[in-house]
């Protein structure tokens, strides 16, 4: 991921989805926190809806990473394509 303005970095990190019930997804992610000059350990954990509409999907999301001693919440939308 990358974030613009005035934050300015970059995020890699690999996902562990969880589907405990239908549509419900758990997200826990090991990762990295890149900025300017400082490469910081990240920790995301979030919640998400999958929307099944034919072959397509529309996921919300809520997530809330963990990086240099704080909590940030990141909110967004993933859409994705079976085939």
């Amino acid at each position: 991921e990358h974030v613009g303005g005035d934050l300015n970095e970059f995020i890699g990190a690999v996902p562990l989805f969880i589907h405990p019930y239908k549509d419900w997804i758990f997200i826990l992610a090991p990762g990295f926190d890149y900025r300017q000059d400082r490469h910081d350990f990240l920790f995301r954990a979030g919640v998400a809806y999958e929307f099944e509409i034919d072959r397509w999907s529309i996921s919300p999301a809520f997530n809330v990473d963990f990086v240099d001693g704080e909590q940030v919440p990141v909110y967004g939308v993933s859409f994705g394509y079976g085939f």
